[in-house]
């Protein structure tokens, strides 16, 4: 009786290959889904805290048009992350996207209420009604940033955008305490909570720090981290003394710049 052999069958195997190819093409899909959301989410509180910036230097510039121009593109910006959040493919993160968009649009609305240029001061209500739709805003936002992190992991590139974030935080807050005379700034609900801005600028030395360990490797990035790190130690006593001497033209000027370089270091990666 002759022996029958079974050869493999090759449907067989190509469909598995397919199947598992399939798989981790739709793994890496979801992956970078996931970064995506993470990186606009950290965008859009680093562009949160650019508009309070602007709008805190109209009040100190009494309503220059040059200032309102700025603050108009930094509206304009935040408002083109919010479509990138709205398109992101994260449905983990369904709901915190869904409230950030309705809060965000809140939040431009305020952003335009400074009415220096034509009243002659800025409405404490302008700035209370500001301040709490930023707060409610980076909430949301941290939701999201928390949960993907959690879904993909961190990442080089959120660590930069995240010491630009904290560089902006405390500029506007140096900014806003700027505006009233002898640097007493005005006066937010829950500021007594707040970090001051000394505290802020040894978190990020220690996050510069950091940075600069982790992208050693990297002589591009280094080179740009490098620069940073002169400007900031320039700008650094000017937060550190910020009761006492206060400077928000200088500080706006370095801290735009610092900025920059660092969402460009983030773009290389």
């Amino acid at each position: 009786m002759r022996k029958t052999t079974t050869r493999p069958s090759h449907i067989s195997l190509f469909a598995k290959l397919s199947l598992f190819l399939s798989f981790v093409v739709s793994n890496a899909s979801f992956a970078i889904a996931d970064e995506q959301a993470l990186i606009t989410s950290t965008e859009m509180q680093l562009a949160a805290y650019q508009v309070s910036t602007r709008f805190h230097q109209l009040t100190l510039h009494e309503g220059d048009s040059l200032i309102q121009e700025k603050l108009e593109q930094d509206i304009s910006h935040l408002n083109g992350l919010r479509k990138e959040l709205s398109e992101s493919n994260a449905p983990e993160s369904a709901e915190a996207i869904k409230e950030s968009l309705a809060i965000s649009k809140d939040y431009i609305v305020f952003a335009g209420k400074n009415e220096i240029a034509s009243e002659g001061f800025t409405s404490q209500y302008a700035i209370t009604d500001l301040h709490e739709a930023r707060f409610n805003l980076l909430k949301t936002l941290n939701k999201i940033i928390d949960k993907e992190i959690e879904v993909s992991g961190n990442s080089k590139k959120y660590d930069l955008l995240k010491a630009a974030t904290l560089l902006q935080q405390m500029t506007s807050d140096y900014v806003r305490r700027s505006v009233a005379t002898g640097g007493a700034g005005l006066y937010v609900e829950g500021e007594e909570k707040m970090d001051t801005p000394d505290v802020l600028a040894g978190k990020f030395s220690e996050q510069l720090a950091s940075i600069s360990q982790m992208h050693k490797g990297n002589p591009e990035i280094s080179n740009l981290i490098r620069s940073i790190d002169r400007k900031w130690r320039f700008i650094e006593p000017s937060f550190k003394n910020y009761n006492t001497n206060t400077v928000p033209f200088l500080v706006t000027k370095y801290c735009d710049t610092i900025v920059e370089k660092l969402s460009e270091a983030a773009d290389q990666i």
